[in-house]
């Protein structure tokens, strides 16, 4: 009898848990959408497991996950331009002056 109450008290926590994990990601995503920015990349930064995404930290202390059509070509010093409620995003290239604009 007490071994099947625990089990439904641990089965409810899983479930709560999952519920809170799935809201916390959507918040997350919602909050980076209406996000506006305007920065220059200070550092890029491999994550670990995953060779072909980068993390970029940015000059106003925020990182983002660089876009797929900027990981072979963003560098130190390009400037990130993304404005608010929208999924475009805005390279211009320190060193060669282009101009590189994705949708994520």
């Amino acid at each position: 009898m007490i071994s099947k109450t625990m089990y439904i008290i641990f089965g409810i926590l899983v479930l709560l848990f999952l519920v809170l994990v799935f809201k916390l990601f959507f918040i997350d995503k919602k909050a980076e959408y209406k996000r506006a920015i305007h920065a220059v990349v200070t550092k890029i930064y491999g994550v670990r497991g995953r060779p072909t995404q980068r993390i970029a930290k940015l000059s106003d202390n925020t990182s983002i996950d660089v876009p797929d059509a900027f990981i072979s070509k963003i560098q130190v010093g390009d400037s990130i331009i993304k404005q608010a409620n929208s999924n475009s995003y805005i390279m211009k290239s320190k060193n060669t002056s282009s101009l590189i604009i994705t949708t994520k």
